[in-house]
């Protein structure tokens, strides 16, 4: 049992609680279960930014895109300052739909905030690809590096909870790979 259980078990009315565990279950790659976690922290808090975020990550990460965007925008609306996390889950959500140009207005938004957030820089390298800009797709690729020099693509693919891995592998590794990452 995790402390979100220990607390849920206390007083199941604690929302950040739900909340914090379905991403723990997301992660474990208990997908239903993190749903509906995800659902009851909003259910109990539905003005959080986190509890929307959460419900947005979730429904993204189990390739429900369309249905994440609301609660994304919300959460970052609920926020007094945009999450990086919020804005690069929005930004992979709208890679995924092929809305690049508004993928790359997020993922710009949070390097321009957060200029070492390695997730950014890897969502705008996939992106250039998918979008045809190569050579920009490699200036991110390099900036990644740059932050992390033991990037690994193996080690990011297999710890990438995404439910649907052909999605994960087409839109995202395999682009990843084109714009010279290993």
């Amino acid at each position: 049992m995790n402390y979100s259980e220990k607390a849920i078990a206390l007083d199941d009315s604690l929302g950040f609680a739900h909340s914090t565990l379905s991403w723990t279950l997301l992660m474990n790659r208990e997908y239903d279960r993190a749903i509906s976690e995800a659902q009851r922290g909003l259910d109990l808090e539905p003005g959080s930014a986190q509890a929307n975020h959460n419900l947005g990550g979730c429904l993204s990460y189990c390739g429900q895109y369309e249905q994440s965007i609301p609660l994304l925008k919300r959460a970052l609306l609920l926020s007094p300052v945009p999450k990086p996390s919020t804005l690069g889950t929005l930004g992979n959500v709208y890679r995924m739909l092929g809305q690049y140009h508004e993928a790359i207005a997020a993922y710009k938004e949070v390097t321009q905030h957060e200029p070492d957030y390695l997730p950014g820089h890897l969502g705008l390298a996939a992106t250039y690809i998918l979008a045809g800009k190569e050579s920009e797709a490699r200036a991110e690729a390099a900036e990644a590096i740059r932050i992390n020099p033991n990037f690994s693509l193996k080690q990011f693919a297999n710890s990438h909870p995404m439910k649907n891995r052909t999605d994960l592998m087409d839109r995202y590794i395999g682009p990843l790979r084109k714009a010279g990452l290993k």
